[in-house]
């Protein structure tokens, strides 16, 4: 998983970069869980395989299940996309989505 990374269609966080030029980004990936914290370290070495950075972790029980809530730095756009799209599709993940998180002016 953390080799595939790469993007290849045209999606709207591929425009985030040339409309906000100058900024930077950190993206906030949210993942549901059937109680599984192995997916949190799976996403982890994806954004280490990729050059990205762990920003933040927040972890809350919902139920019989966890809410995963990573903050990510140094990945582009459609990478944290991609990433959101790859951890959605493992057994066990309920959801997985991405905020964008735009600094004006490199932050």
């Amino acid at each position: 998983m953390a080799d595939d990374l790469s993007f290849t269609s045209r999606e709207p966080d591929d425009e985030l970069e040339s409309v906000f030029k100058g900024s930077s980004f950190s993206h906030v990936l949210s993942i549901t869980t059937d109680d599984q914290l192995d997916v949190a370290l799976t996403a982890l070495q994806a954004v280490r395989a990729s050059g990205g950075a762990l920003d933040g972790l927040h972890l809350t029980r919902r139920g019989t299940g966890l809410e995963h809530r990573l903050t990510l730095v140094g990945v582009r756009p459609h990478e944290a996309r991609r990433l959101a799209d790859r951890i959605a599709a493992l057994p066990g993940v309920e959801a997985a989505t991405v905020e964008h998180h735009i600094l004006r002016g490199g932050g």
